[in-house]
């Protein structure tokens, strides 16, 4: 789905602006091979674009591509909850509003394995996408989320009260 993004984000007909919403690009390991091992295009800058395009504002941090601990979440949670500490403590300290990623695991993850008290709100970005282009069949869906988001898009005025 990111190789179809990065070919199709200008097309994209938006309806809201993400009201410079200022996000985390995290793509945890399994998203981000070097491009000298890959044999397709490399994607390590897709949601930037894409979300930059739809209104938001990238924030630039190291922990973009490390990894959120996937294969050790269910048998190491104290070891995950160490890296994912890390992971909000650095998006915090540069200024994000939310971390946004491409993988459903580091979604989990991040969302759960958290033990810091102020955890920012993480969306996979297709949640964002269908937030600018007006879809709306999805807005039940935020209320699953562990760290509510909605406060944080209402304050961005997103979405409205």
């Amino acid at each position: 789905i990111l190789e179809f993004i990065k070919n199709n984000t200008y097309s994209l007909k938006k309806k809201k602006s993400l009201n410079g919403l200022k996000f985390a690009p995290y793509y945890g390991c399994m998203l981000n091979i070097p491009p000298f091992l890959k044999t397709k295009i490399h994607l390590s800058k897709v949601m930037e674009d894409l979300l930059t395009y739809l209104g938001g504002t990238s924030v630039f941090w190291g922990y973009k591509t490390v990894c959120c601990g996937t294969f050790l979440s269910v048998v190491r949670p104290d070891a995950v909850s160490k890296v994912i500490n890390k992971i909000f403590e650095s998006a915090i300290s540069m200024g994000a509003e939310c971390i946004v990623t491409a993988c459903s695991m580091c979604h989990l993850n991040l969302e759960i394995r958290g033990s810091i008290k102020n955890k920012l709100p993480v969306f996979h970005f297709s949640e964002l996408i269908a937030l600018s282009i007006g879809e709306e069949a999805h807005l039940n869906w935020f209320k699953r989320h562990i760290i509510n988001p909605l406060p944080l898009l209402k304050e961005k005025k997103i979405l409205e009260s």
